[in-house]
């Protein structure tokens, strides 16, 4: 498939002749990576990780930041099977751990995998779209934080994580780039992204590992007349962020009391709708207060809490949150609430068979003498829960089940 025309922030364009760095002398000269690469994927996303970090090169000018969704009841042994699979080290970063060019971070299971300006942080909060790790998590921290220099990678998947921090990637300078949803395994998470959001480049599995490192090297040249201001810049913005973080912990404090979206305008500013800081994206996160600004009640409940959901909309995409902190892209919330709807009816299918047989034990302990009339009553109880159990039973049976195909 031909690549989509990039949008104007990637064009190539004239530039005047600048030295070229390799991914070393890069890292000799500046703390910070070129560029910062954030992938996520699902189900058949082993396969296709193993692809992409297999054709990058070893001295790459970039940091790689990949969450895989996974069982959170056993170890990961993916950095093990990326590190075979390329040249690039993988590792299950350290929370605090220093963001070095050439590794691949890879999200351990059970956390989220922030990036802050320097740094990794892991983080148990609140599940988002169902999960943690949540790809819409690291590429939103990714775009706070180093903004243009962010490219930004959906992979197969089902259901839509990842479709909502694109958008906040693109919305911050970043480039997007989404396996082609034809030649996907499970083309949920790449079919949604291109719906949704202005995608720079749909491309074939096999074609993304040389675009990346094509962007890469565009970014590192861009950035090296500002190479010699990297320290001061990080001085600066360091101070700055400590600064912010007392700021916004305050207003996250408040903001877990009231209004959603007032929290995330609150406790966010000098960033356009409330987009969060990035130095203090994780405490936002953990306290339930990393919302948009400008959310409104959507009139439907959390399926994980039951807590109300308020929503956000970027053009016609809806993004859902709740106060605790649970978010959810739309077809996540559809999916978790066919999940819970059927939860809900197992759990009534079983109070009406324990109905059916209390009504039975009674109808039992009353037969004959005085309390005839009381054993009839029993009985047609038992008669009604035992119909209407088997009622729910045929519901619940039903092939299609209770989420549309989803």
């Amino acid at each position: 498939m031909t690549p989509r025309a990039p949008s104007a922030g990637v064009a190539a364009e004239e530039r005047p002749e600048q030295p070229e760095l390799t991914s070393g002398e890069w890292a000799e000269r500046s703390p910070e990576p070129a560029a910062v690469l954030v992938l996520g994927a699902s189900a058949g996303g082993v396969q296709a990780l193993c692809e992409v970090v297999r054709a990058l090169p070893a001295r790459l000018d970039a940091a790689v930041f990949a969450v895989l969704h996974l069982s959170p009841y056993g170890r990961s042994a993916m950095p093990a099977i990326l590190s075979r699979c390329g040249p690039l080290t993988a590792v299950h970063p350290a929370d605090g751990e220093a963001i070095r060019p050439g590794c691949i971070y890879v999200a351990p299971p059970d956390l989220h995998m922030l990036v802050e300006p320097g740094i990794v942080r892991l983080s148990r909060a609140a599940s988002e779209n169902g999960f943690r790790p949540s790809v819409d998590v690291l590429f939103r921290s990714a775009a706070r934080s180093y903004g243009a220099r962010v490219v930004a990678v959906v992979l197969t998947g089902n259901l839509d994580d990842g479709t909502a921090g694109l958008a906040v990637v693109k919305r911050h300078g970043g480039v997007a780039v989404v396996q082609d949803p034809a030649e996907a395994d499970y083309p949920g998470m790449p079919a949604s992204a291109v719906r949704n959001v202005d995608i720079d480049y749909v491309l074939p599995l096999g074609e993304i590992p040389g675009v990346l490192v094509d962007l890469c090297d565009r970014l590192a040249a861009e950035a090296v007349p500002a190479v010699a201001a990297v320290a001061v810049a990080g001085s600066a913005g360091a101070a700055a962020g400590t600064a912010a973080a007392a700021g916004a912990g305050a207003a996250a404090r408040a903001g877990a009391g009231g209004d959603p979206g007032a929290a995330g305008a609150a406790g966010n500013p000098g960033h356009a709708g409330g987009d969060g800081g990035a130095a203090v994206m994780k405490e936002l996160l953990e306290r339930g207060a990393d919302r948009e600004a400008g959310a409104r009640p959507s009139g439907f409940t959390c399926p994980l809490c039951g807590g109300s959901l308020w929503h956000n909309e970027e053009g016609h995409y809806e993004h859902f949150r709740c106060r605790t902190g649970h978010a959810f892209s739309p077809e996540s919330l559809f999916a978790l609430q066919s999940k819970s709807t059927e939860a809900a009816l197992w759990e009534a299918l079983r109070a009406l068979e324990e109905n059916a047989a209390l009504s039975g034990r009674l109808a039992r302990q009353t037969r004959g003498g005085p309390h005839a009339a009381d054993q009839e009553r029993f009985r047609m109880r038992q008669r009604a829960a035992e119909l209407h159990a088997e009622e729910l039973r045929r519901i619940l049976m039903r092939p299609d089940g209770l989420s549309g195909g989803a």
